[in-house]
């Protein structure tokens, strides 16, 4: 806060949540005189509103909205991050609707350290990241709800490819004998 034009006086603030709950607060002058920052540390995610007063008066533009918010509270879940096919489009559905509105971001990354391109889409606490993984592996999930990370993060997801496992000899079976099939699966990614 600002106060070098106002004069000398008395520099007051309130912090609220809902009608009468006051937060404590702690306004101190900052880098010399008319200069103020104020500090509160809310417990919940309800919008808090911030009056200044000024020897008594209440400063123009008052309250000023606090929007809160609390990542932890946002969820992630889908096949996006579970066991998914190479160059499938897949979900990661993301639930923000216990908390207050914040912009929302995915990165995704490959095994071999490529971004992998993310589409987001939604509004108003239910989004949807949508991807297409371009090679098999581990690939990291970041999720991120107001630059804050979300509950559970960082994700991984495993891809994989049905048609790099090579089914290398079929033998003739014998009655009352054991049949082996060698299969090799080392290019196909993580399975079952």
């Amino acid at each position: 806060v600002d106060a070098t034009k106002a004069g000398s006086g008395e520099l007051a603030a309130i912090v609220t949540h809902g009608k009468f709950n006051i937060v404590p607060s702690s306004l101190r002058g900052k880098g010399g005189r008319h200069k103020y920052t104020l500090s509160f540390l809310p417990k919940v995610t309800d919008t808090h509103e911030v009056i200044f007063k000024f020897n008594g008066n209440v400063v123009p533009g008052c309250p000023h909205e606090v929007q809160m918010i609390d990542a932890n509270l946002v969820t992630a879940r889908g096949e996006g991050l579970d066991r998914i096919p190479i160059k499938h489009p897949t979900d990661i559905h993301i639930d923000a609707a216990r908390t207050g509105d914040a912009p929302v971001s995915c990165s995704i990354k490959g095994p071999s350290g490529q971004n992998v391109p993310c589409t987001l889409s939604g509004s108003k606490g239910a989004y949807k990241a949508t991807y297409v993984p371009a090679e098999v592996g581990v690939h990291d999930i970041d999720i991120l709800f107001g630059n804050m990370p979300i509950y559970g993060n960082p994700f991984t997801s495993r891809v994989y490819d049905v048609g790099q496992v090579v089914v290398q000899s079929v033998p003739v079976g014998r009655i009352g004998r054991t049949a082996e099939v060698k299969v090799n699966t080392a290019k196909a990614g993580e399975g079952q």
